[in-house]
């Protein structure tokens, strides 16, 4: 009979904007696993890459004007559709 001795755990809190849990359940929901494992993987991922499995950089002066134009809804192209878009881009 296999045995049914659990490692033990620990328990992880943290505060975040209800929209940001809200709109991450739903992708974990499509992915099908739960937010604790979407955590245990980030987690195990850290360990494996003994830091951010992912690279995090600042932003450079042109994107964070970018950022406060947009928030500020400053220089900001609008499109009737993707073709538009496309010839604008000159695609």
């Amino acid at each position: 009979m296999a045995s049914t001795i659990k490692e033990p755990t620990v328990v992880i809190q943290a505060r975040i904007k209800p929209d940001l849990k809200n709109d991450v359940d739903e992708i974990f929901e499509r992915i099908g696993i739960s937010r604790s494992e979407a955590i245990k993987v980030f987690l195990q991922q850290v360990r494996v890459h003994q830091g951010f499995p992912f690279p995090l950089r600042v932003p450079n002066a042109e994107l964070q004007q970018t950022f406060k134009d947009t928030e500020a809804g400053k220089n900001l192209k609008s499109f009737k559709n993707a073709e538009e878009l496309y010839d604008d881009l000159g695609l």
